[in-house]
């Protein structure tokens, strides 16, 4: 693997989350490659370029690598911007550089003709930016779908991190409420990882069930599908001080969604284009071993 080949791609500083060579070697010896049977017609709806401020690469690289590695469909899901840069600046896309994202894909679509390209963007939902998903970027700008993820939420008078920090009973359900929101909201076309709870929990308890078994029953009953998102395991091999914690993907958090018929989709949330297909082979053993549905999510996009 050259180590080197995104180094010149990456315009902003990156943190800890990304893709951290040294750990390269330990890295993949953990996650087997899918049978050749994938390869071909592999899909992921969950991607970032460099605009959002901790990610590696344009849309060019992940075309280059999307091709490398047997997929024929890619949705660019960089985190959306907003007018004024607020709220959570710094971990999203400036608002300035929204058109050229939009041309960059309608570009690379031109230029790899035997890929299905979709554009997109990951939000955080807030109430007050209804007309900015629905009327602006899915209507003026033509964004072909939005994801819905909570990142932060809301707590004391402030917004709480979900990251590194733990979670008690209030915050649980405040989180709970936030999902909950995104899944009724109607803009989201799917829900990014419902269970990313998970790296503050550090084992399964009853409340942990209340509220997974709350969340998965309301995008069922809304028909909005839950994406099984594998990245949470990089970051077990990257971070191993966490691995303690439940981290995410949560089987059991999977396993009242295949009791419930929930739809899912897998992604990889590849903030590097190397990271493309990462821990897929993890997320289909999952997927089959608890016979999860997997939701048409090209179909979803076409009839919205």
């Amino acid at each position: 693997m050259d180590k080197t080949k995104y180094i010149n791609t990456l315009n902003k500083p990156k943190d800890a989350d990304l893709f951290d060579f040294d750990y390269n070697d330990d890295f993949y010896r953990r996650n087997p490659e899918l049978p050749d049977s994938y390869r071909g017609h592999l899909k992921n709806f969950h991607t970032h370029t460099y605009r959002c401020n901790h990610a590696t690469g344009d849309v060019y690289d992940y075309c280059e690598r999307a091709i490398e590695r047997g997929f024929d469909t890619l949705g660019f899901t960089d985190h959306n911007p907003f007018p004024d840069n607020e709220p959570i600046p710094g971990i999203r896309m400036d608002f300035s550089e929204l058109d050229d994202y939009i041309s960059s894909i309608n570009q690379a679509r031109i230029d790899y003709p035997t890929l299905k390209l979709y554009t997109g963007f990951e939000c955080d939902y807030f109430k007050e930016f209804d007309s900015y998903y629905r009327d602006f970027l899915l209507g003026e700008k033509g964004i072909e779908y939005l994801t819905g993820s909570v990142h932060v939420y809301p707590y004391e008078g402030g917004l709480r991190g979900v990251h590194g920090q733990s979670m008690d009973t209030d915050m649980m359900k405040s989180y709970t409420n936030s999902i909950v929101d995104v899944i009724e909201s109607g803009h989201f076309l799917y829900v990014n990882h419902p269970d990313l709870f998970g790296q503050q929990m550090p084992s399964w308890n009853d409340e942990v069930y209340a509220m997974s078994k709350f969340i998965i029953e309301t995008a069922v009953g809304c028909n909005v599908p839950l994406e099984l998102n594998v990245s949470g395991i990089c970051k077990t091999a990257l971070h191993p001080d966490e691995a303690s914690n439940l981290n995410y993907p949560i089987r059991q958090f999977w396993e009242i969604a295949a009791d419930l018929g929930a739809e899912v989709v897998l992604g990889t949330d590849a903030h590097h284009p190397i990271r493309l297909d990462t821990n897929m082979y993890h997320g289909f053993k999952m997927i089959e071993e608890l016979g999860l549905i997997q939701a048409d999510i090209e179909k979803l996009i076409n009839n919205r």
